[in-house]
């Protein structure tokens, strides 16, 4: 780990007594320029993770306004993604409505990362932009 960088580990209260170990590792925002993605392969790799939607699902369709049965059908949940899904849907009262939304996302979040499957760590970071969002508008309606 880099100088100034730190690691959070911590435990979250799962449903029915179970606990969730969460680990978290800071990210360097002041990072050299020249490390940073430019907007021409930003670009490149928005087209790609388009172009493997377009082949996924054998139409111009993205992951946002495909059937979500044809996603369950292309990209399955593994049992451990389902079991951590459901627990933290439970403790944040998400609707079935915000899940599929969170899968949707997830699986966006793997086409851009270039995997097959939809990964742990996209399911996580669906997650997680769902809970920032979700304070970032608590944080606007209380300033209004």
């Amino acid at each position: 780990m880099a100088t100034g960088e730190a690691e959070w580990c911590g435990c979250l209260n799962g449903t029915e007594g179970t606990w969730i170990l969460l680990s978290l590792q800071s990210v360097n925002v002041n990072q050299d320029s020249t490390t940073q993605e430019s907007s021409n392969d930003i670009r490149k790799r928005v087209e790609k993770a388009r172009m493997r939607q377009y082949n996924r699902y054998q139409q111009e369709v993205s992951n946002a306004k495909v059937l979500f049965e044809t996603i369950v059908e292309t990209s399955p949940l593994t049992t451990a993604q389902k079991k951590t899904l459901t627990q933290i849907s439970s403790k944040q009262n998400w609707s079935n409505r915000v899940q599929i939304k969170i899968i949707r996302l997830a699986r966006t979040i793997s086409d851009l990362a270039g995997d097959e499957r939809i990964a742990d760590q996209a399911i996580w970071e669906a997650m997680t932009l769902r809970c920032w969002g979700q304070n970032k508008q608590m944080t606007i309606a209380r300033e209004k």
